[in-house]
């Protein structure tokens, strides 16, 4: 119990201590991400969509809409329940992980959206229902398949171990499917979310491992591959005229004055410390300032 935590499920089944109100008074403000902004480690008040909520009332709302596993395909579609159902004023997307996982050839999480290609290169939206097949339902009425899975740990199906990441071609592949993932996400953002630029803004997590020891333990392949995503998404999201938070330099700075880490020891979750450099750097935004300018 190293990080008890409680959270609470609201009225429309996101993780936040308020529930979601339509026609509630005040502008809205929407923040939308994975588990990070999901946030189970921590205490909503110290979350950074809890903190930003704290400094905006009673003026403004804040509303998060994430869930573990999200990746930009679906962040698509969370922009667009939050555009139909709450209609925010602004939007900032935050982004922790790779993303290649949003073309459905990488990963396929049931009742999660992903880019499939329908030909010519143009990518569009697809679900991926939940359909179990005939060796996961048998297995999951035996007794001994479920310890052996949740207490041996043997994974369900068989997989490659070797990571893909380490051979030089693989990565190139990877690195040409991330940029095609973020490029169909910014393309599809305004229309998905019904804000133009100049009212979405995007954190992007910083490279941690590179600010620990931990960097040691990385393949060349692997840091190839994170340092061209993120550079392709930082210049590609800046061109289109959306402001980016990005961490690392905050991270970076605070490390090497305080050495201390942004996760949890056996969790690389952003611990409070964490939520605090992306609340510090959301709430000294120009999005914030211009939407909901503070007395």
């Amino acid at each position: 119990l190293s990080m008890a935590n409680t959270a609470n499920s609201n009225n429309v089944g996101f993780i936040s201590d308020v529930d979601y109100e339509a026609d509630a008074p005040g502008p809205l403000f929407a923040v939308v991400g994975d588990s990070f902004v999901e946030a189970l480690q921590v205490p909503y008040r110290r979350s950074c969509v809890g903190r930003l909520a704290t400094m905006l009332e009673p003026s403004a709302r804040v509303y998060s809409f994430s869930l573990g596993g999200g990746v930009l395909s679906q962040f698509l579609v969370w922009a667009r329940y939050a555009r139909d159902a709450f209609r925010p004023q602004a939007l900032v997307v935050v982004i922790t992980q790779g993303y290649h996982y949003s073309l459905v050839e990488h990963a396929r999480m049931p009742g999660y959206h992903y880019f499939a290609d329908r030909g010519g290169g143009r990518l569009a939206l697809e679900r991926i229902d939940y359909t179990p097949g005939l060796a996961i339902r048998l297995a999951r009425r035996s007794a001994l398949a479920r310890y052996l899975r949740n207490n041996a740990r043997l994974p369900w199906t068989t997989r490659p171990s070797v990571d893909p990441r380490n051979e030089p071609a693989a990565t190139d592949r990877l690195i040409a499917d991330s940029k095609r993932a973020s490029d169909a996400f910014l393309e599809m953002l305004p229309e998905y979310s019904g804000l133009g630029p100049e009212r979405v803004a995007f954190v992007i997590d910083g490279r941690r491992s590179q600010l620990y020891e931990a960097i040691r333990l990385e393949t060349e392949a692997r840091r190839r591959l994170e340092d061209a995503m993120r550079r392709n998404f930082l210049v590609n999201a800046g061109r289109r005229g959306y402001e980016i938070l990005d961490l690392h330099p905050r991270m970076s700075a605070h490390y090497e004055e305080h050495g201390q880490k942004f996760e949890w020891p056996r969790d690389g979750h952003w611990n409070a410390l964490g939520h605090e450099l992306c609340f510090d750097a959301v709430s000294s935004s120009a999005l914030l300032s211009d939407v909901f300018p503070r007395p």
